[in-house]
């Protein structure tokens, strides 16, 4: 993690795409990853993510920091953040039990890899307590000096699903118009797929990631692979790709 920090730090402020969260007069914001809630002592006033690649499919090191108010420069000095005016302190997010591992010289395996926070995360107020809860980080478009936003997945995009799984609770909600089923004879030497891809709020799913499956699937029936033995699963199950 230490050398990919380096590396990050030798990029150009053009490689970044930023995102944020700003302060809401609704409350402080809690920030979660599909899998654990980001550490940091609480809620915080404002969110703050640097994508340094953002040409990337997403499984790469993002840099997340929490922007707390009414902090004394001692106290930002004890989160190692940066002291701002009006007593404002921004420091690094991190996963739980990863307090110290940009510099820390672990024997287990893997270590720095576990600790990477490499997707966005969801931003939401810390009082939200709603099942689908709002997710306040937002892509800074037209930022001077800074990579232009992706093209987010449109919320529109789910009327034309045949099946929204958020609003439709049911095991018989199918997301994808082809029946799960292989064309295989017994004994017969069959190559399956299986394409998954999308993301977890709406900010990580985008056009790039649509291309790149249709991509992948044009290079497997490029390789042998039957249409029908192809199945892909993406966002909401929207029958357009899966014609393509």
């Amino acid at each position: 993690m230490e050398s990919e920090c380096k590396k990050i730090t030798q990029l150009n402020k053009e490689a970044f795409t930023v995102y944020m969260a700003p302060k809401s007069p609704y409350g402080r914001y809690v920030a979660s990853l599909p899998d654990t809630r980001l550490s940091g002592g609480g809620a915080h006033d404002a969110v703050l993510v640097l994508d340094p690649y953002p040409e990337a499919s997403w499984g790469h090191v993002v840099l997340v920091f929490f922007i707390d108010t009414k902090t004394s420069r001692l106290q930002c000095q004890e989160r190692r953040g940066i002291y701002l005016d009006k007593d404002e302190c921004m420091y690094l997010a991190h996963r739980d039990r990863c307090h110290d591992a940009p510099t820390r010289k672990s024997r287990r395996r893997n270590f720095a890899f576990k600790c990477e926070i490499n997707f966005l995360p969801t931003v939401h107020l810390d009082m939200d307590q709603t099942r689908t809860k709002r997710n306040h980080l937002k892509c800074l478009p037209g930022l001077p000096g800074y990579h232009t936003c992706p093209k987010a997945w449109s919320l529109n995009h789910n009327s034309l699903a045949l099946c929204d799984p958020l609003s439709h609770n049911s095991h018989h909600c199918v997301t994808t118009p082809d029946t799960i089923r292989s064309s295989c004879r017994l004994f017969e030497v069959c190559d399956q797929a299986v394409l998954l891809s999308g993301g977890w709020n709406s900010v990580t799913i985008g056009d790039q990631a649509e291309h790149r499956l249709v991509r992948m699937a044009q290079l497997l029936k490029n390789n042998g692979f039957k249409r029908r033995n192809i199945k892909i699963f993406h966002a909401n199950g929207i029958e357009q790709l899966d014609s393509k």
